[in-house]
Formats: structure tokens, C-alpha cells, sequence
């Protein structure tokens, strides 16, 4: 297996029924994880350039659905498959997309009362 230039996190967790807090699994994630490997399979880029990957909580959840880039250390907060296109370009392009990114300042806070 070759080392990728990029992974993508996408957040799968699911709290239980009842739970008042926000959890990016049903918030939509699984259909972004779907959206995003088939990005990459159509641009050629998930066997060399980058792999999606799910994860469990990422400590985000007000700002979720959650998709968290590395080695670029970034987190897209408020993800939608319709976002999904405009993340792939930014890998492409060398950037990151600012209108998707979580604020430093908030990240890890949403979950302090978990």
C-alpha cells in the first residue's frame, strides 16, 4: 500500500437517541464519506493522492459534519455532499477552502460537556 499525500477524516460518530448534542453521523456524514470517495475515484486521486477515511469524534460537533485534512492540519466544519467537490479542488490546487474552515479558536471547545 503506497503512502497517500492527503487524508481525509470524516467524522462518523452517533450519539444515542435523546442525546442533545449534535453528532456528525446523523448529521449527514456517512452520504459526505460516500461523496468524497467517489470525488476521488473520479478524479484518479484516491489510489496515489489521497484516501478518505472515516473516524470516530473529532471534537467538533457544534461545527459538524466534520472532515479534517492531513498533513494540512485542517478542519472543515458544516459539511454538505455539495461541498464535497470544492475540498477535492483544494487538494488539488495546493489550498485550502477558507469559507469551509472550523476557527482555530473554537476547536475541541464544542465538546466540553460531553
Amino acid at each position: 500500500m503506497s503512502k497517500r499525500e492527503h487524508y481525509l477524516f470524516v467524522c462518523q460518530n452517533v450519539r444515542p437517541d435523546g442525546n442533545p448534542r449534535p453528532s456528525c453521523g446523523r448529521g449527514g456524514s456517512p452520504e459526505i464519506y460516500a461523496a468524497l470517495k467517489a470525488e476521488l475515484l473520479r478524479r484518479g486521486l484516491s489510489k496515489i493522492v489521497a484516501r478518505a477515511c472515516t473516524s470516530s469524534c473529532l471534537d467538533m460537533c457544534d461545527d459538524g459534519p466534520i472532515i479534517g485534512v492531513q498533513p494540512e492540519n485542517a478542519f472543515y466544519g458544516h459539511m454538505t455532499v455539495d461541498r464535497v467537490p470544492a475540498v477535492v479542488q483544494a487538494l488539488l490546487d495546493g489550498n485550502v477552502v477558507q469559507e469551509f474552515l472550523v476557527q482555530s479558536a473554537t476547536l475541541g471547545e464544542s465538546n466540553k460537556d460531553r
